[in-house]
């Protein structure tokens, strides 16, 4: 999603590789790719990264939202807390891609 990979840019991350294929723009940047093998520990630790950037400028990421509904900001805000809320409670999981 354009918005996570925005985020993780202006917290410090480097530039997130764009999807290949004929989906790719649609799909945008594969910024779940950073967390494929990293540990628990470290994936908490960008995604707090991300939700400060999310949390600190709503209306930039608001004002990305897609027509259709698709990865809106409030439901990305949602699934990133998840996510962050999964890494700290296991914290000795593994990050892995799958599909």
């Amino acid at each position: 999603n354009h918005m996570i990979a925005d985020a993780m840019e202006r917290a410090g991350e480097p530039t997130v590789e764009q999807v290949k294929g004929p989906l790719g723009p649609a799909i945008g940047p594969a910024w779940w790719k950073r967390l494929d093998g990293m540990s628990a520990k470290d994936g908490a630790a960008l995604l707090d990264r991300v939700l400060a950037e999310f949390i600190a400028d709503p209306q930039h990421y608001i004002a990305m939202n897609p027509e259709n509904g698709w990865g809106d900001y409030q439901t990305l805000l949602k699934v990133l807390e998840e996510m962050q809320f999964a890494s700290e409670k296991y914290p000795s999981a593994v990050w892995r891609l799958h599909g």
